[in-house]
């Protein structure tokens, strides 16, 4: 029962957060974007559904919400094919990553569709990553 339970309703969800790894708070956005793009890939109408989503982190905090399936949720979920992305994926190395972090590389680093624009510097943004599609 448990396990026709979590491949019902659960296994959609994890199949991008397994190639991905730990996101902390992104992965419930992951799983929404896994689960709506394997359920399009099925054919399956979601229009209008309620769906349940929950998170718990390391410490006290969780993230409890229901949202509605909007009407348009096919047009966006088409152009998101997330497990396509995941699989283009460009790996850098240790040194790049180290660099990309300590601000020491501040050339874009493309990755596809999506490119890391620039990390922020300032006392509020240390550490942010801006992003941009590629056009």
């Amino acid at each position: 029962m448990y396990l026709a339970f979590v491949n019902e309703r659960i296994e959609r969800g994890e199949r991008a957060s397994t190639l991905i790894g730990n996101m902390y708070t992104g992965s419930i956005f992951m799983s929404l974007i896994s689960t709506l793009r394997a359920l399009w890939e099925e054919g399956k109408e979601m229009k209008g559904v309620t769906m349940g989503c929950f998170s718990y982190g390391s410490g006290s905090k969780s993230k409890v919400f229901t949202l509605a399936v909007s009407d348009d949720w096919k047009e966006v979920i088409e152009k998101n094919d997330i497990f396509t992305t995941l699989e283009n994926r460009k790996k850098v190395d240790f040194d790049t990553y180290e660099g990309l972090h300590t601000g020491e590389i501040t050339t874009p680093v493309s990755m596809g569709r999506v490119r890391l624009e620039k990390i922020g510097d300032t006392p509020l943004t240390t550490g942010l990553r801006y992003y941009k599609i590629n056009q």
